[in-house]
């Protein structure tokens, strides 16, 4: 049997690249104003392993709302400002998941 090394393949360093979303605040506060792309919430619901409907229903958007945005293409700043939370969110699992909290460090 050979042992190979893992090559991960390349791909999107974070979640906000992966997203098309800049890093910078006041870059991400404009587009939250301006309210996020359609193309960006099926993105997230890939990303997340979510179905669009649970992802909808997590954000509290009606079927009908969601419908509009959908056609408009956009989502209102308040719906935007909901999946900025989500990103969030989902970046801060792996604290929530590890289950102890490490101390710190005796200066």
């Amino acid at each position: 049997m050979e042992l190979r090394n893992y090559t991960p393949t390349a791909g999107p360093q974070d979640i906000w690249s992966e997203l098309d979303l800049p890093n910078e605040d006041a870059k991400l506060r404009e587009q939250v104003s301006k309210g996020f792309s359609i193309k960006l919430f099926n993105s997230l619901a890939s990303i997340l392993g979510m179905q669009p409907k649970a992802m909808r229903e997590a954000l509290k958007i009606p079927l009908t709302t969601f419908n509009r945005r959908r056609d408009k293409g956009r989502f209102t700043m308040k719906e935007s400002d909901r999946l900025y939370s989500l990103i969030e969110a989902f970046l801060a699992r792996p604290i929530y998941l590890r289950g102890t909290v490490e101390p710190l460090p005796n200066g």
